[in-house]
């Protein structure tokens, strides 16, 4: 998809089923929820579908994406 990777790391082989939970997020939710801070190592809670809500550690932040449109502002 070509969305590129602007801070930390993607996923890779130290994101295992039974490892700890990370998550990379857009850059857009890291302006909003961390205004003036790195959001690398922050703690997020993201209510699965499973309904299993142990937190997420951010590893990466990545470009925003358009999902509604090219004239929508991208959602955090």
């Amino acid at each position: 998809m070509n969305i590129p990777l602007l801070r930390g790391r993607l996923f890779d082989d130290r994101d295992q089923p039974n490892a700890a939970r990370v998550a990379l997020i857009s850059a857009s939710l890291a302006k909003s929820k961390w205004p003036n801070e790195d959001p690398i190592g922050k703690i997020i809670e993201f209510g699965n579908m499973d309904g299993d809500m142990r937190p997420f550690t951010v590893v990466g932040v990545v470009g925003d994406v358009r999902g509604e449109s090219l004239a929508a502002e991208p959602q955090p």
